[in-house]
């Protein structure tokens, strides 16, 4: 069963899934005459980037996938070139809870700073946690690659 892509209330067509290259997931897509509305925004016609421009456009269309299930992800962007659609992960909107929740999982299994050797990041004198080079905020962004945003204090 396909995917459905929305723009708030609007049905613009569906998305069946067709393979991934993370963090690329591919579909073809079967658009809606709704589609057409928002065709200049979305439809990159072959162009293998969106400009800012069509970003901030598509920021601003609520955009969401619902699968058959009823799970709901928000794409920020959605690259659609005739009837092949890209969502890449990268793309994915996600709400600050979730966000927040999915740092604090990977935070939690993070050892507390031990040292004796202090975080090697430039400028900062928090010890280091056990079998890294880094204090645990700086040990977060490198292995995820954001700053930490979770509920925990900070150790």
């Amino acid at each position: 069963m396909p995917d459905i892509l929305y723009a708030g209330d609007k049905l613009l067509g569906t998305l069946t899934y067709e393979d991934m290259d993370w963090p690329r997931y591919y579909f073809q897509f079967d658009p809606a005459p709704e589609f057409e509305t928002y065709r200049r925004v979305l439809d990159l016609q072959g162009s293998p980037r969106a400009t800012e421009e069509n970003i901030a456009a598509a920021g601003e269309l609520d955009l969401r996938v619902v699968s058959e299930d009823g799970e709901c992800i928000r794409p920020q962007f959605i690259f659609i070139d005739g009837r092949k659609a890209t969502i890449r992960q990268g793309f994915i909107r996600e709400e600050p809870q979730a966000r927040a929740a999915r740092h604090d999982v990977f935070w939690n299994v993070l050892e507390s700073e031990v040292g004796p050797e202090t975080c090697r990041e430039q400028g900062c004198s928090h010890l280091r946690i056990g079998l890294s080079i880094f204090c645990k905020r700086h040990h977060f962004r490198m292995v995820v690659g954001e700053d930490y945003e979770g509920t925990q204090a900070e150790s």
